[in-house]
């Protein structure tokens, strides 16, 4: 292999782990949490949480909607997305908390809702 070749293909295993690292390091800073843990103190950070969606509001493309677990209910937002959920759905919510009419709130990153014949559909990942 000439030299030319051999810095190409450093250059290119450099830009994917690059990537690589950005995507890990995103999967490892979410924490899976239940509603009754999610804080004001967690404000900025990226949580995931399960539960059954309650109340649905759309409004243009943003979907308002309020999930449930045992321990508690949470307001979560996703913006400008054409996916829809329905009460009762169970879910999965991965976002980041914010602070919205002095409560946290989740802005959804993505929603993942149980299928029961292949447990996870992915619906929307921003």
């Amino acid at each position: 292999m000439n030299e030319k070749m051999l810095v190409r293909v450093s250059v290119a295993v450099s830009v994917i782990g690059v990537f690589l690292l950005v995507a890990a390091e995103e999967v490892m800073l979410t924490s899976e949490v239940v509603i009754a843990e999610v804080s004001l103190e967690m404000v900025g950070k990226t949580i995931s949480v399960e539960g059954v969606v309650k109340k649905v509001f759309v409004r243009a493309e943003n979907l308002f909607f309020e999930i449930e677990d045992e321990t508690g209910v949470i307001q979560a937002v996703a913006f400008k997305t054409k996916e829809r959920l329905k009460q009762g759905e169970v879910v999965i919510v991965e976002g980041k908390v914010e602070r919205y009419k002095g409560a946290p709130e989740i802005i959804v990153r993505q929603v993942r809702r149980r299928n029961e014949y292949t447990g996870i559909v992915s619906l929307q990942k921003r």
